[in-house]
């Protein structure tokens, strides 16, 4: 991105003609005006049309005025009040100033929504004067300038938010529990809507600064504020809309309608991402501020990531058919990306086995069973039960996992291990159906070559090399790792197979060792040593004593408690908990933390994850008060029987730290620039550091006697995590190597990203007969994620996160008070500067040197077949 000026970073081109060809469907901003009209009337008309079941009287006045039939002012009905609030008419009132006005704000609206109460966040004032609790929660930081709070109010909030379950004010939760599918379809495309109206009233502004910073012909400091806060306000009422609705999709996804309004608004928020991202009126302006010798390291990377994200959106090249060809593409490579994920979930539902005689499913671990009868019931099923069955197994399932495992029939296991291999995979019998319909075979190819297109078109040799540009690593330091890990895999892994066959043949195994057995005599194997499964769940793990000990350690590491809310917050579904997270130090309460820890049908997305509900903003708060963050943690722990308590596996146990990891990146920054705080404008392979840290601490003997367990039962519990790591070791390689190479081919048609694939296996596990290889079919987190390139990110995470665990063993974990200096450290120069500083920067405050991948092998039990030093990895860019 260099020029030959002095200037790092070149002007687009200009772009003052269009051609009469590019028309506004083609192009972002102009497709998002020219659909402008339609979508605010659908909007308008389908909230008003809620209003008509809330009362019987007038209702049917509003819906006439909304839709054009009558004329507003002169025939109002009588008795209706002046204000808003008092009746559907009023509340209708609220949209059409918007609907005429055309622009984002709704302030020729102002005056006559007076008297509309004003829905209050829960946590707004959480630790200011204005909050119940004045006096334990007191002292917060306050904005810094008055520059920032005239910018907001500038842009106002530009959405008819008192009275939407979705848009409420910049400070308020959504309500979940008030909001239904046609809400998320509705509040998604308005916020869309008001983004592209506000958006060109933030690039009349730049445009105008700008060119007064030109006609002066003497460097002008501008001031930062006047950009970044309204940018901020922006891109976070987008985020917070849409993620509310993706949130909602994967925790309230049960109705067709739901994800119905997800993949409608998907291709929207694309849409308006774009705009930003090809902006040349912001982009000129970062070009002017980078310029300016005051701005903070933070601001600096919130210049460097968004002049980037423009390059790689196409902002440098000329409006031309190839540049219409350009967006195009985008939108070819979303849309068919999201098409390549439905195929593998509609895959993973497709049946193994429907087992009807106990004999067939008595090998099985319980859970494995109740998950079985659970999905019978939803098949139809309706007298599927535990004990007498049917069970029904998915290709998807863990209940499909555990046939691997522990199914004695041999053909049982085959079934389970062909139909999970061949997700997304069209057979040859199947070409011509699936040809019709883009199975992934085929869209493999595609999605790849329009990637390999938009690299080249933006002067990069291939993806890959484009991705890294926004990464920690660089794509040699990236291919180092791995090549490391390989070395130090292979040989264990092969040894651990031969420990399997040895095993096999002693306990009478007929015939050769196929693909399908691998699995089933590693647990056996385990079972022989006494070693507990990671997915089986423990009597000794239950709920209440497991977060009692995970609540107690983040207390001992960063001095934080969670105080129960319960109430106090919007919930989506009977059962979420809500915590106020409290500095343990100041009494101050620095952000909010939902739980939605049981298995619900309700859910469409498996294991232990972290969403964002509201982000830390000091700019965006109120009455002079930061806004703080909002977390979610989302699990899937089987309801135990009334009575007792849940009992979870230890693979559950690292979910649910590595979740609260996650959160607490978010929830314990203060990230003076909000579109730099919490896991804002991390490096993707630095950002999981947080949570694989906590992960490492779960299966600690220390750690598991707290949750109740024996010092011996801990000491089992704690190889657990190590067993046949060789094995896994291998596998994380694999993967990552074939996401490296298919997005480092600059020629797919000259091999094939199948014949990558098999090349790649038989250089990093061992093989085995029977063995297929479709990876690339259902390779979903390279192809249809964000971060393609990026399967390695994990495994530099967890490189990262065990060199800092050893720097916490180094001290002794027994060491309350050294721990506590330690964390309190790590909170300090890794979680509070969000992505405000460069990761390894951060990471050498803490450590005092750039990380070692020595770390990682000792804490596998693997180690390098030739001595090679302790493997430093990451250095200077």
């Amino acid at each position: 991105l260099q020029d030959s000026s002095n200037d790092s970073w070149p002007a687009p081109p200009h772009r003052h003609s269009m051609p009469p060809d590019r028309c506004a469907a083609t192009h972002p901003r102009g497709a998002a005006r020219a659909a402008k009209a339609l979508l605010v009337a659908v909007c308008a008309l389908s909230a008003v049309r809620r209003l008509r079941s809330w009362t019987d009287s007038g209702a049917d006045d509003a819906f006439a005025l909304a839709a054009g039939r009558r004329s507003p002012a002169s025939q109002l009905p009588s008795g209706f009040g002046s204000s808003p609030g008092a009746s559907p008419f009023g509340l209708a009132k609220l949209w059409l100033p918007w609907v005429h006005t055309g622009r984002g704000s709704l302030l020729a609206a102002a005056a006559g929504l007076a008297d509309l109460p004003v829905l209050q966040d829960p946590l707004a004032g959480m630790d200011g004067s204005n909050s119940p609790n004045a006096r334990l929660y007191g002292g917060a930081v306050q904005r810094k300038t008055s520059a920032a709070q005239l910018e907001i109010d500038r842009f106002g909030e530009g959405l008819p938010d008192e009275f939407h379950p979705l848009l409420r004010s910049r400070n308020s939760l959504p309500l979940y529990n008030e909001t239904e599918p046609l809400d998320m379809l509705t509040g998604g495309s308005m916020a869309m809507n008001v983004f592209g109206d506000d958006l060109q009233m933030f690039q009349d502004s730049m445009v105008m600064a700008t060119a007064k910073m030109a006609k002066n012909r003497v460097e002008r400091q501008y001031a930062w504020e006047t950009f970044a806060v309204p940018l901020e306000l922006l891109i976070d009422r987008l985020d917070r809309v849409f993620g509310a609705v993706s949130f909602l999709r994967e925790v309230k996804g049960e109705s067709p309608v739901t994800q119905q309004a997800f993949h409608e608004l998907t291709p929207l928020y694309t849409h308006v991402s774009l705009m930003i991202a090809q902006s040349d009126e912001i982009y000129n302006m970062m070009r002017q501020l980078y310029k300016q010798e005051m701005l903070s390291e933070a601001q600096r990377r919130i210049l460097e990531k968004l002049m980037r994200e423009g390059w790689h959106s196409g902002i440098g090249i000329e409006v031309s058919t190839k540049s219409r060809k350009f967006c195009q593409r985008v939108h070819e490579i979303a849309y068919d990306a999201a098409h390549f994920a439905d195929n593998v979930a509609r895959d993973r539902m497709k049946e193994v086995l429907l087992a009807t005689a106990s004999a067939q499913v008595q090998s099985l671990p319980r859970h494995a069973r109740a998950e079985a009868a659970q999905a019978a019931r939803r098949g139809g099923h309706a007298s599927a039960s535990e004990e007498g069955g049917p069970w029904l197994f998915t290709a998807g399932s863990e209940a499909t996992v555990a046939l691997l495992r522990h199914s004695t029939d041999p053909e049982v296991r085959k079934s389970a291990y062909l139909a999970r291999a061949r997700l997304g995979w069209a057979s040859d019998e199947d070409r011509e159906f699936h040809e019709e319909f883009e199975s992934n075979t085929m869209m493999v190819y595609r999605l790849l070559r329009m990637r390999q297109d938009w690299a080249t078109q933006l002067g990069y040799e291939n993806w890959a090399d484009m991705a890294f540009r926004a990464r920690m690593a660089t794509e040699k330091q990236a291919s180092s790792l791995l090549k490391a890990l390989q070395d130090a895999s292979l040989p264990a892994a092969q040894q651990e197979l031969d420990e399997l066959r040895t095993l096999a043949q002693q306990s009478g195994h007929d015939g050769e060792f196929m693909a399908w057995d691998e699995a089933f005599w590693r647990e056996r194997l385990r079972e022989k040593q006494s070693i507990p499964s990671l997915d089986t769940p423990h009597a000794g793990l239950q709920l209440p004593n497991v977060l009692e000990g995970l609540l107690g350690l983040i207390e001992k590491l960063f001095g934080v408690q969670l105080k129960v809310a319960d109430g106090e917050a919007p919930i989506w579904a009977q059962g979420v908990r809500f915590f106020r997270v409290v500095d343990q130090s100041s009494g101050f309460a620095v952000g909010g933390l939902y739980m939605d820890l049981f298995k619900a049908e309700r859910k469409t997305r498996g294991g232990f994850w972290t969403d964002v509900a509201m982000r830390y903003s000091r700019q965006l708060g109120t009455k002079r008060l930061s806004r703080r963050p909002v977390v979610q943690i989302v699990g899937d722990v089987a309801q135990a029987a009334k009575g007792e308590e849940a009992n979870l596996s230890l693979a559950q146990v690292q979910g649910l730290f590595r979740a609260m990891g996650a959160a607490l990146q978010e929830l314990l920054t203060d990230q003076e620039e909000g579109l730099m705080a919490g896991s804002r404008g991390v490096e993707i392979d630095a950002v999981g550091l947080p949570g694989r840290l906590l992960e490492m601490f779960a299966l600690e003997p220390s750690v598991l006697e707290s949750f109740g367990l024996t010092s011996g039962e801990a000491a089992a519990a704690a190889l657990a995590g190590t067993f046949h790591s060789g094995a896994q070791t291998a596998e994380e390689v694999r993967l990552a190597r074939v996401d490296l190479e298919l997005h480092s081919s600059s020629d797919i048609e000259r091999e094939s990203p199948f014949d990558i694939a098999s090349k790649i296996a038989a250089e990093t596990v061992p093989t085995l007969p029977g063995a297929e290889d479709h990876t690339p079919c259902a390779f979903e987190s390279s192809l249809s994620s964000g971060h393609p390139a990026g399967q390695y990110a994990d495994l530099w995470a967890q490189v990262l996160a065990a060199d800092v665990f050893e720097a916490f063993q180094e001290v002794g974990l027994s060491d309350a008070r050294a721990v506590r200096d330690l964390g309190l450290r790590f909170r300090a120069s890794i979680l509070a500067p969000g992505g405000g500083r460069a990761p390894l920067d951060a990471f050498r405050e803490f450590r005092g040197r750039i990380p070692r991948v020595a770390a990682l092998l000792r804490r596998r039990g693997l180690r390098r077949p030739q001595a090679g030093g302790d493997g430093a990895v990451g250095a200077a860019r």
